[in-house]
């Protein structure tokens, strides 16, 4: 029953180096148990050699699942790209992408303002500002994009696609930028939120929330100061946005956010709404407290096979004992004395969001979704950056990413999420109603490592 936190397996599942080559070779094995760890987009991808599709057929079934399509401005992707678009074998494409593996290990790392080693908001600023729809250099983000796309598909020979990589090399990026530039912007909103929302409440004089409020100005290092020193409003605003942001404080906040509960197993939310257990044993013989117990037991003989033959309350027993063995190790994990294991726990996150900014790792769809909420969730202002899906859908789209779709699972509950009068309050539900049918949460099933994605790429090689 220990607790699992889904960005930790997102993380986990993000921070492996991209081998898509490799990833690609244990799909076209067609060995289930060698490539049953290989992320989806590789097995749909390496599908698509084996039943022949167009690049538009290929890219229709990434977005079908969720998936982004190819990007043109990735030297892998672009490979696929030409190969898709001249129906290319494998092993053709193969020997393509040899050659464009020695161009990429030619090219020089590009930096941009988020290159450096801190991120502050005056950076975040000016990268937004760089490439902000007023500007042109937007515009020609989008344009570049679509042009390298156009000529990519009208080029028929390798060796003409090969020189055109060597004479445009400064024309390619690792990641999807426009998913960069709106990770980074709704990024930029949510910390300008903390500091007015402090600003605000110190001018007002209001005590009672300055601790509050303090707490969610924990993501700039050194906030403490402004506590300790009487300064002025601007002299505020100045100090934070030149503070570095922490991006361990980020990732802690954005699992908070909404993760802790989701990820927990569907037994151990029953036993959460159980409540103390101690008190249902002390009270067994009350007929109100026989059926909960029963009720619980029930479940645990359903989760578990080790309890089917035990009596209803050994079991109960049994989960108060677990239930008090996972409390200690959590305050163990917190305890300053445990050599900040909780910290280091955490170091997988915050290497991964750094990596987002600094444009060394792309999000993936369901991730990026989840970043926009939780940043967008109190954006008042600009208006037009609110999160409602009218919104979403279009961020997806500039993405590469398909509109949220209601038959898609995750897709519907994000729907639901931002219709809600109480977001929080909708989540809580609908985990806890699939706790009560004994279920776990989909989020929850989505990132597990033992996930097997053996039935996804059955299914799709029936298509």
């Amino acid at each position: 029953m220990k607790k699992i936190s889904i960005f930790d397996q997102i993380v986990n599942e993000l921070t492996v180096e991209d081998s898509g080559t490799e990833q690609l070779d244990q799909c076209m094995q067609f060995n289930y148990s060698l490539s049953r760890k290989v992320p989806l987009r590789y097995k749909i991808i390496a599908i698509g050699f084996v039943r022949h599709y167009t690049l538009e057929e290929l890219n229709s079934k990434l977005q079908e699942y969720g998936l982004s399509k190819l990007y043109a401005r990735n030297f892998w992707e672009a490979s696929l790209l030409f190969a898709f678009s001249n129906s290319l074998s494998y092993d053709e494409w193969k020997d393509l992408s040899d050659c464009v593996q020695s161009i990429k290990d030619s090219m020089d790392p590009q930096e941009d303002v988020l290159s450096g080693p801190n991120v502050t908001i005056k950076i975040l600023r000016e990268y937004i500002e760089s490439n902000s729809e007023n500007e042109k250099s937007e515009l020609l983000t989008k344009h570049r994009t679509r042009h390298l796309e156009s000529v990519l598909k009208t080029t028929h020979a390798p060796e003409a696609f090969i020189e055109y990589l060597r004479s445009n090399i400064s024309q390619f990026s690792i990641v999807r930028e426009k998913t960069r530039y709106y990770f980074c912007k709704y990024l930029y909103y949510y910390l300008e939120r903390k500091i007015e929302d402090y600003i605000k409440s110190a001018s007002r004089g209001i005590q009672y929330r300055m601790e509050d409020l303090m707490d969610e100005l924990s993501i700039f290092k050194g906030a403490s100061k402004v506590k300790r020193s009487a300064m002025k409003e601007e002299t505020v605003r100045e100090f934070l946005e030149s503070a570095s942001i922490s991006c361990g404080v980020l990732y802690a906040e954005f699992n908070e956010f909404f993760f802790d509960y989701v990820s927990l197993d569907w037994m151990q939310i029953l036993l959460e709404q159980a409540g103390d257990l101690s008190k249902l044993i002390l009270k067994y013989k009350d007929d109100k407290n026989k059926k909960n117990i029963k009720k619980i037991a029930n479940a645990a003989r359903h989760y578990d096979k080790k309890y089917k033959n035990k009596e209803d309350l050994e079991i109960i027993m049994d989960l108060k004992k677990k239930m008090e063995i996972h409390e200690q190790e959590l305050d163990l994990e917190a305890s300053l004395n445990s050599e900040n294991r909780g910290y280091q726990k955490n170091r997988m996150g915050e290497n991964t969001v750094r990596k987002y900014l600094k444009g060394a790792l792309d999000l993936d769809r369901t991730t990026f979704i989840c970043f926009l909420i939780f940043f967008g969730s109190d954006l008042v202002k600009p208006a037009r950056l609110f999160i409602d899906r009218g919104r979403l859908d279009q961020v997806l789209v500039e993405s590469g990413f398909r509109q949220l779709d209601q038959y898609d699972d995750f897709d519907y509950f994000v729907i639901n999420y931002l219709n809600a009068d109480d977001p929080t309050d909708y989540l809580m539900e609908e985990v806890t109603r699939y706790a009560f049918s004994e279920e776990n949460f989909y989020l929850y099933k989505l990132y597990q490592a033992s996930r097997s994605d053996d039935a996804d790429i059955r299914k799709l090689i029936q298509i």
